[in-house]
């Protein structure tokens, strides 16, 4: 069964919340430094869905 996307989005967005404030990653967040971040990631994810809204309109 195909799952809905915007609905994919939100669930995706609120599991970088959760990570961003949990505290394992609190621990490492000042030593670690990938090439891509968390909110980068939930940009990506607002433009995925800002984009999907004007296509559907």
């Amino acid at each position: 069964m195909t799952k809905n996307l915007p609905d994919l989005i939100t669930q995706a967005l609120t599991a970088l919340n959760e990570i961003n404030s949990h505290p394992q990653y609190q621990a490492i967040k000042t030593n670690y430094s990938p090439d891509f971040t968390i909110p980068d990631a939930q940009q990506a994810l607002t433009e995925l869905s800002s984009e999907l809204n004007e296509v559907q309109e």
